[in-house]
């Protein structure tokens, strides 16, 4: 693939002490440089926190730097990390799957509905066939993918492999961490999961057969073995047999807001970028989660990620030219399952490693052989932002009307006409997307607001009082948009409320743009979003304190905006229980939460991982690259 680096600016590398001094200015302890990992020519290196600990152990949090091509990072970071790589290879890719694709199996198989080794082998089998079909789709599909970020996965797993010869690190196992995602999400938006899960079951009791020892305990006989197989694949087929689109409930609740200088109090001079993306932790993410500062030497833009050591895409990222970039889950239907292709944590990557304005991430976006659905948010150093609707690519013009994703003819009667949609300006549309742009984007509330009435009216669904105003609430809280959902699904347009609010653009995980959240009416994401987390409300929530505070954000504020969902606010809403029920603010973050300072010299990006104790920790990138300012180039 074509990386797109032509006008992109190879950042200066600091000398030992410049690199050591930066460390030391965002309080970090990092190893003497006699202790660095070096590779080939390049440097790798470990700093630990002195501002933020891991509530439940009490170590610091952890940033890592690394130089060179993409090989030359990847294998360093693999000499560092490789423990940690390990960790997320076996025990998160292991849970992360079935709780990404199926929180209420994972918790019934846990509970001790059935036997803890038939739970464990389930765990087994979902990831063991998303590994290896994604591998496979991957492999076919690799000219979709930058050369750089396939080869630093390669390098990644060489460098676990040098520092443990018997890691259980494979290039396979880094694939599924960065791909599988999207590859299980392309599936499961098509409906085709269920089948999927039940192919591979069948696929293991085939292979047991062959097998010469049993797959229950040890047997005195080989009839006694072939009967205990036979009961044990009885007994799975039993798990799994009331399995459909029902069981399955992957996370949607992810929040984003982009606030330029005329929202901020910094005399114009302020750009924020916010984010909490709530990844399920898979018993490992809240441990390991961390932030890599990288600095490439093959014309990509040096940049820090809020990720865990083995992802190669980012879930937050920041280049020096202060342009960064995270994504949303979006439960459409514009999905491509034979292709899922480039999307997520490694589009994401990729945008920040080649672009340094929201313009040009834009056009990276649309032009990404994408096969499923996702919200990408972006904004720059000059206050400028976007949303990204993103559905599966498709070539530019054939777009069509998006009401060939809706198969209820009772809803469809209810939607604009194709004419009605033809005639409705579709922001930004091209290659399968829609663009959300700050301070031009105007939801047509005139248009969408007639349909909405009797879109609610159909579902015997009652708005709050106040709904339509620019501060309201559609619904009151969790509870109630959770209860409402049930009648009413993605049936409704849910309005950009902040359109008129200079400088602020904000986001959850449903599409604001009429066209596209047509593509989430469709059959099975109306099914998921029953399971969705108060989508609309976190919006309608987020817009409040977006209003209450315009013109006067500041760093705190940032800060506290993009943790408005604490469990100190809301305890309710974290499915998670506290560790210390005295103290709801020992729960366990998921994912993590980022503010970048887009338009700060230094170019810092502030994360809090692990729980809600723990403190925020700081990178600030341009100390990292030998004094640049991190100007856009």
């Amino acid at each position: 693939m074509a990386t797109g680096t032509s006008a992109a600016k190879v950042s200066k590398l600091g000398t030992d002490e410049e690199l050591s001094a930066a460390f030391s200015a965002d309080r970090f302890d990092a190893e003497p440089p006699e202790q660095w990992q070096r590779f080939r020519t390049r440097r790798g290196i470990v700093a630990r926190s002195r501002e933020s600990t891991l509530y439940t152990t009490g170590e610091p949090k952890v940033a890592y730097y690394v130089e060179g091509t993409g090989y030359e990072m990847g294998h360093l970071l693999g000499q560092l990390a490789e423990p940690e790589v390990s960790k997320m290879t076996e025990s998160w890719l292991s849970h992360i799957v079935p709780s990404f694709l199926s929180t209420k199996w994972d918790k019934t198989l846990a509970e001790g509905v059935v036997s803890k080794a038939l739970y464990n082998h389930v765990l087994s089998l979902l990831a063991s066939y998303l590994a290896r079909h994604a591998s496979a789709s991957f492999a076919r599909d690799r000219a979709l993918f930058p050369d750089a970020l396939v080869e630093e996965m390669e390098g990644t797993a060489a460098g676990c492999q040098a520092a443990n010869p018997n890691t259980p690190v494979t290039l396979d196992k880094l694939v599924a961490i960065n791909y599988a995602f999207d590859y299980g999400m392309a599936h499961l938006l098509a409906g085709k999961m269920p089948a999927m899960v039940r192919e591979e079951n069948e696929r293991r009791a085939a292979d047991s057969e062959s097998e010469s020892q049993p797959a229950g305990p040890a047997a005195s006989s080989p009839c006694e073995a072939s009967r205990e197989r036979r009961s044990w694949w009885e007994r799975m087929r039993g798990a799994i047999s009331d399995l459909d689109m029902s069981w399955f409930r992957p996370p949607a609740a992810c929040n984003a807001a982009v606030f330029g200088p005329r929202a901020t109090a910094g005399g114009g001079k302020e750009v924020f970028f916010c984010r909490d993306f709530q990844l399920q932790n898979g018993l490992v993410y809240q441990d390991v989660a961390c932030m890599v500062v990288r600095l490439p030497t093959d014309g990509r833009y040096a940049s820090v990620s809020a990720c865990a050591p083995g992802m190669i895409g980012s879930v937050t990222a920041m280049n020096l030219p202060g342009c960064a970039m995270g994504v949303d889950l979006y439960r459409s239907a514009s999905c491509n399952p034979d292709h899922p292709g480039l999307n997520s944590l490694l589009l994401t990557r990729h945008v920040v490693d080649t672009c340094a304005t929201v313009e040009r991430a834009v056009e990276e976006i649309a032009n990404a052989r994408r096969g499923v659905p996702w919200l990408y948010t972006v904004g720059d150093s000059s206050g400028d932002g976007a949303v990204v609707e993103a559905g599966a690519w498709c070539p530019a013009g054939e777009e069509g009307c998006t009401l060939r994703f809706v198969e209820d003819e009772v809803l469809k009667a209810l939607l604009p006409s194709s004419a009605e949609l033809a005639a409705l300006p579709a922001p930004g549309a091209r290659c399968g997307i829609f663009v959300r742009r700050m301070n031009q984007y105007r939801h047509p509330v005139e248009f969408t607001r007639p349909f909405n009435r009797h879109l609610f009216a159909h579902a015997d669904v009652a708005p709050l009082a106040g709904a339509e105003a620019r501060d309201g609430l559609l619904f009151e809280g969790k509870e109630d948009e959770a209860a409402a959902s049930q009648r009413l699904g993605n049936a409704f347009f849910p309005e950009a409320r902040c359109d008129d609010l200079p400088d602020v653009l904000l986001v959850s995980n449903a599409s604001l743009t009429p066209h596209a959240r047509i593509t989430q009416m469709g059959p099975i994401a109306t099914k998921l979003q029953r399971t969705a987390t108060a989508i609309t409300w976190r919006y309608d929530r987020l817009n409040q304190l977006a209003r209450a505070a315009h013109g006067a954000i500041d760093l705190a504020e940032a800060k506290r905006i993009a943790c408005y969902l604490a469990p100190d606010h809301y305890p309710t809403y974290w499915a998670e229980a506290p560790l210390d029920k005295r103290d709801p603010m020992t729960t366990a973050i998921e994912g993590s939460i980022s503010v970048c300072e887009l338009a700060h010299p230094d170019r810092r990006m502030h994360t809090r991982s692990g729980y809600w104790k723990d403190a925020f920790y700081t990178c600030s990138l341009a100390r990292y690259c030998g004094g640049q300012t991190g100007a856009a180039q």
